[in-house]
């Protein structure tokens, strides 16, 4: 049922797409040979995407660790009739959220935007990995899932508003290959480290159980904590660099600059 359901959606979004009918762009056909273009567009005025193409491709290389032990943690802490109460509050919170930017629409600060959804969903992710808390848990998925819409938006935005309209499937083919590409990477990738690094560092009196198990609790069974909470870690050093290296500024100035 879930998967007709899956599949339903799909048909949905095909056929709103179909029946879409974009007026003709004339286009020098040099441009339109290729990746080429669409390469060099990247690597001169739109560097700025470039930068953005790869924050997208860690954030959702977090994401897909983040999806593994969230419902790790979820039974660890709420046992298989509880864990399905953590993913519905955040798909209900990420509704909500995606709703909502659609009433209100963007800010003209869509880079200050999308350093403040990465820190939310950052610091939400910390606070529930912190405590062996499933009320914890709960609410830090929630808000952290909540500010994906607002990140979403404001990247699917900023992309079609700076990418010229003849190069915008080859970039955005570049930016979901490299994007989404790494998500499998990130869920691969959590269970090798938690089983080679993390179970053994928190073993009793081994290097993590004297460390950080101080503060997001004892055990092996605490590893996928850890995870969350180096997620949420990167996604605030993310935000971090995107306003240092003024990429949220430059996302920020008017278009024509």
């Amino acid at each position: 049922g879930v998967l007709v359901l899956d599949l339903v959606t799909f048909v949905v979004a095909v056929a709103s797409t179909s029946v879409v009918r974009l007026p003709p762009q004339p286009v020098d056909a040099a441009e339109t040979a290729g990746w080429g273009p669409a390469v060099r567009f990247l690597l001169g005025p739109g560097r700025v995407l470039a930068r953005l193409i790869g924050a997208i491709a860690l954030v959702n290389l977090v994401l897909g660790a983040y999806n593994v032990v969230m419902t790790a943690l979820g039974i660890e802490l709420g046992g298989p009739g509880r864990v399905g109460l953590v993913t519905a509050t955040g798909g209900v919170a990420m509704i909500a959220a995606s709703l909502a930017m659609g009433a209100r629409g963007l800010p003209a600060a869509r880079g200050r935007l999308l350093v403040g959804a990465l820190v939310t969903m950052g610091v939400a992710t910390v606070v529930a990995a912190v405590r062996p808390s499933f009320a914890l848990l709960v609410v830090g998925v929630t808000i952290a899932l909540a500010s994906v819409p607002v990140a979403n938006a404001v990247t699917g935005t900023v992309f079609h508003e700076r990418v010229p309209a003849h190069l915008q499937g080859r970039v955005f083919g570049l930016r979901a290959g490299i994007g989404q590409g790494l998500m499998p990477l990130g869920s691969i990738a959590v269970g090798v480290v938690s089983a080679r690094i993390l179970e053994p560092g928190l073993a009793d009196g081994a290097w993590l159980d004297r460390s950080v198990a101080h503060v997001l609790g004892h055990g092996v069974d605490r590893a996928p904590a850890v995870v969350l909470a180096a997620a949420g870690v990167v996604l605030v050093g993310l935000a971090l660099a995107l306003h240092l290296s003024r990429t949220a500024e430059a996302l920020d100035a008017p278009i024509d600059d």
